[in-house]
């Protein structure tokens, strides 16, 4: 009796084992397919699979595009976007984005090649962290921006909460996701 209801439980956790085991391998296969199609993604090599899982879910959830070979603009529309944004995909040479005195989006300005930004691409990510903010049908939006490495998460702070030091303000109209991409031809 004490082995027929090892096996009748074993077999149940057998086909559960089974079918995490397809869930993952199709997600495997899914982000193999993403990278063959030439599609960058911001992964780590250190993940494990169902990290690297919710990685994705994550930066597909976010707004964003790319700019040429060299910028990619992430915009976090949530605390737990935000989080995401300035915690986990922002790397050290990236720069930051949001707007100073009111409440309201992370913009992240990835920079796959390590260069300064030109004044151009400064304006936009600023006028994208205005127009997702509070102050949206405002004129002229006091934005603050820095590099990704001088934005700080307090511990135990609330999602979406950081501190920044070596900033510039940037005072900026805001425009809409669609508006900007027409604006640069996208």
């Amino acid at each position: 009796l004490k082995k027929y209801h090892k096996a009748k439980n074993g077999y149940s956790v057998i086909l559960t084992n089974i079918a995490k085991s397809e869930a993952e391998l199709k997600s495997i296969q899914s982000l193999i397919i993403r990278l063959q199609q030439g599609e960058m993604l911001d992964l780590d090599a250190t993940d494990t699979t169902s990290a690297l899982r919710h990685r994705l879910n994550q930066l597909d959830k976010l707004l964003g595009f790319r700019i040429g070979e060299a910028w990619h603009i992430y915009i976090g529309r949530k605390a737990k976007e935000n989080d995401f944004i300035s915690t986990k995909l922002g790397k050290p040479q990236d720069w930051w984005f949001h707007s100073r005195i009111y409440r309201g989006a992370h913009v992240l300005l990835r920079n796959y090649k390590k260069q300064e930004p030109n004044p151009e691409l400064i304006r936009i990510c600023c006028s994208l962290a205005a127009w997702y903010s509070q102050a949206k049908f405002s004129q002229n939006v006091p934005v603050d921006y820095t590099q990704i490495r001088y934005v700080r998460k307090p511990r135990s702070s609330a999602p979406g909460f950081v501190t920044y030091t070596n900033y510039k303000t940037y005072f900026a109209e805001p425009k809409d996701l669609r508006s900007v991409k027409s604006e640069l031809g996208l």
